[in-house]
């Protein structure tokens, strides 16, 4: 998937987020499911396409880890990093009107390290009008990761209190409720009726102003918990230079008209 003609954002294969699951204690477990709100969980992490699809999801890292090992062991991040591409991603390329070739991406937030293929805003402090304008982009196209786990919390009522149920179940029916969600989003009979426009983010056709979808005045706090901020901050070069080629490109090429004004 490439999100220019939607979100504005080339060489990019996706939107990556991540939740926590709440379960109840198994038997026998200690602490091994026990995170950091002083619950018990597990992590899901769901990369989702432009058109809120869900591309690729690992569930089921034990709780006591902090985020970051989530994404450390996760396939798709040992997949991305392979030689051998078993994704099929495209080859290196430049950004629209650019000279500089530059891998494919997904876009994350600080609860993921910036990387050669994670592409995520600057930290919020100090920042110049044109890294205020990449994160403005950045953040508008990781949008779609956020809210399909809205969508999920909303439609799905069983994420709204913790399964009683053993961390292999529910593995199974996150990965089985993804399946369906997919279905329902790609039928247009069942399309408008699962997720009307009002239940997503929107914008204002006129002033671009972000209209709040009404999944976020319908999910109680303890509904799939956020994950934790990276505490890497020590990224390689490589990944502060694709990051910057986008943040160029975003006030040069790839301007649009609204986004100083935002």
């Amino acid at each position: 998937h490439d999100a220019l003609p939607i979100w504005n954002i080339p060489n990019t294969i996706g939107a990556i987020d991540g939740k926590r699951i709440l379960i109840q204690k198994p038997a026998r477990a200690g602490s091994h499911f026990h995170d950091y709100k002083g619950n018990e969980s597990i992590i899901a992490l769901i990369m989702a396409g432009p058109e809120y699809e869900c591309l690729f999801v690992d569930v089921g890292t034990n709780g006591r880890n902090p985020d970051g090992h989530a994404w450390h062991r996760c396939s798709l991040k040992k997949a991305l990093e392979s030689c051998d591409n078993p994704l099929n991603i495209p080859p290196l390329r430049p950004l629209p009107g650019a000279t500089k070739p530059i891998p494919f991406v997904l876009t994350g937030d600080e609860a993921f390290p910036l990387s050669k293929h994670m592409l995520k805003p600057y930290p919020r402090r100090n920042l110049t009008v044109e890294e205020r304008i990449a994160n403005y982009r950045i953040s508008r196209g990781r949008r779609i990761s956020e809210n399909i786990l809205g969508i999920l919390g909303n439609r799905w009522r069983c994420f709204r209190a913790p399964f009683l149920l053993q961390p292999e179940k529910v593995q199974q029916i996150t990965m089985a409720i993804l399946t369906l969600h997919n279905w329902l989003r790609d039928d247009r009979a069942s399309r408008s009726i699962y997720c009307p426009p009002t239940l997503i983010d929107r914008e204002d056709p006129n002033t671009w102003e972000l209209i709040p979808g009404s999944w976020r005045d319908d999910l109680p706090p303890e509904s799939l918990l956020p994950l934790q901020p990276a505490l890497v901050h020590n990224y390689n070069s490589e990944a502060k230079e694709i990051r910057q080629e986008f943040a160029q490109w975003f006030s040069d090429e790839g301007d649009v008209e609204w986004q100083r004004r935002m």
